[in-house]
């Protein structure tokens, strides 16, 4: 699918190196290729401490989109308050 590198350093494993630099706990990106790609060259790098995540997930992290219990309360404030 992918056009393999066969001289220098790879391209993701460039980025990856790159993104280490600034010794991050997770590299974030929006885009689904780019996505692949840092995860494959942390893993190719043997640096599976550093999470490479889509920045939507980021953002359910955030704002508690995952907790399914949250997101009820929220769209159901008065039926969360009268509960209580």
């Amino acid at each position: 699918m992918w056009m393999e590198e066969h001289e220098g350093t790879r391209i993701n494993h460039k980025r990856v190196e790159q993104a280490l630099e600034k010794l991050p706990n997770a590299i974030a990106t929006a885009c689904p290729f780019c996505l692949i790609m840092l995860r494959d060259g942390t893993t190719d790098l043997g640096r599976d401490d550093v999470a490479v995540r889509d920045v939507a997930e980021l953002l359910a992290d955030a704002t508690g989109a995952w907790n399914r219990e949250l997101r009820q309360q929220l769209r159901n404030p008065q039926e969360t308050a009268e509960s209580v």
